[in-house]
């Protein structure tokens, strides 16, 4: 029997970051969650391809959200997970 659930799996090959962020002021700060799943591409000086991510899916309670972020959220999501990547590859 094949598991179809392992050759559709929209995640793969995707990384999983979780974006955390505030919204509101003084008593009525909240903090948030997204859980993104971004994709990697690496650079190829030969062709002139520049290293690029992108954000697929950002997941706020349950709901993907990534076609309403805005370009600078996107940008900050992606800086965070470029941070995460280097701290999880300079770990021993």
């Amino acid at each position: 029997m094949i598991d179809y659930t392992l050759i559709n799996n929209p995640y793969d090959g995707l990384l999983s970051y979780n974006h955390v962020f505030e919204t509101g002021v003084g008593k009525y700060l909240k903090q948030h969650t997204l859980e993104c799943w971004l994709e990697f591409e690496a650079a190829d000086p030969s062709v002139g391809v520049k290293e690029d991510w992108t954000v697929f899916y950002a997941y706020l309670e349950g709901v993907d959200i990534a076609e309403l972020l805005s370009d600078d959220v996107k940008e900050e999501i992606i800086l965070g997970a470029m941070q995460y990547c280097a701290d999880e590859a300079a770990q021993p």
